[in-house]
């Protein structure tokens, strides 16, 4: 999670008055200045594009302001000024890690196995929207789901990352609900965890460990809520970095 420092320059004819400068952040397509994960047409409500795209690490997405008092230079013309701005993520990162994929390959074979799907399903409301000048969450609903096949599923030394997501969140931590469908390739339902717990706050990520691929017992999850580091950036543009 770590993110380069970098400067970007604007220009602007403004009157000499108090203002408040928003910065967004986030991933585009390369060589595209379309939006991809989130409409950004309004940095008060910067919302979620449909289809969802979920288990993707170039969801994260940074937002900073900074208040700037331009009377001192009333009777100047073309003047150049910088401003710095620390910026912080606007969603937080969750995963969920499956440590019973051996188990789930003996259980129903290889070759269901690597055509089964994860159907990972916010069960109540959470936002899918963003406000970059107030830094709160908003447009929260409920049913936003997306799959993943299990063969895309993340190898790491504690087990399998089925599944990962952001949400966005403000300065107080709660709660997700969520619900994972594991299903073969016919969507037929091989195992279902139902209203799992999830929680998540700013600067943090989330880590659920479990048997989800074979236990429908959503309780006894390991639960790690790990800090992240801080980010100090000035004025950065869009980071161009998905192919």
């Amino acid at each position: 999670y770590e993110i380069a420092s970098c400067l970007v320059g604007s220009e602007m004819c403004i009157r000499d008055r108090d203002y408040t400068m928003v910065v967004w952040t986030d991933y585009i397509k390369v060589g595209t200045g379309e939006d991809y994960f989130y409409n950004t047409t309004a940095l008060t409500d910067i919302y979620s594009l449909e289809p969802y795209q979920g288990n993707c690490a170039y969801r994260d997405a940074l937002y900073g302001t900074a208040l700037l008092n331009l009377s001192e230079y009333s009777n100047e013309w073309n003047k150049k000024i910088q401003v710095s701005i620390d910026l912080e993520r606007a969603a937080s990162p969750i995963r969920i890690i499956a440590t019973d994929y051996e188990h789930f390959v003996e259980k129903h074979g290889k070759k269901v196995a690597e055509k089964a799907t994860v159907t990972f399903t916010y069960s109540f409301y959470v936002p899918m929207g963003f406000n970059a000048l107030t830094g709160l969450p908003m447009r929260s609903q409920m049913g936003t789901s997306f799959v993943v096949p299990l063969s895309m599923a993340e190898r790491l030394e504690g087990g399998l990352q089925i599944a990962t997501d952001f949400i966005f969140v403000g300065e107080e931590g709660t709660n997700a609900i969520v619900t994972l469908d594991i299903k073969d390739e016919g969507g037929n339902l091989l195992n279902q965890v139902k209203n799992m717990q999830v929680p998540y706050r700013k600067g943090y990520l989330t880590t659920l460990k479990n048997n989800f691929l074979t236990s429908e017992q959503s309780s006894g999850i390991e639960v790690d809520v790990e800090f992240l580091s801080l980010i100090h950036i000035s004025e950065p543009t869009r980071q161009e970095a998905i192919s």
